[in-house]
């Protein structure tokens, strides 16, 4: 099964702000992917993100 809900960090440091989050999605069993992409780096499209529309178009 593919995640349902995706979730993109900026860095390591943001996990514990998602703690609460996570253990919903658990609780509901609900699917989900956590990629951490650098907030300071150019913009790349991560794996979870494929097939979605780019912004603006």
């Amino acid at each position: 099964m593919t995640a349902m809900v995706g979730i993109v960090l900026g860095s390591d440091s943001d996990l514990p702000m998602m703690k609460d989050a996570v253990k919903v999605l658990e609780k509901f069993g609900i699917t989900y992917e956590m990629n951490i992409s650098s907030a300071h780096r150019p913009r790349i499209r991560l794996p979870i993100m494929q097939g979605l529309p780019s912004p603006g178009g």
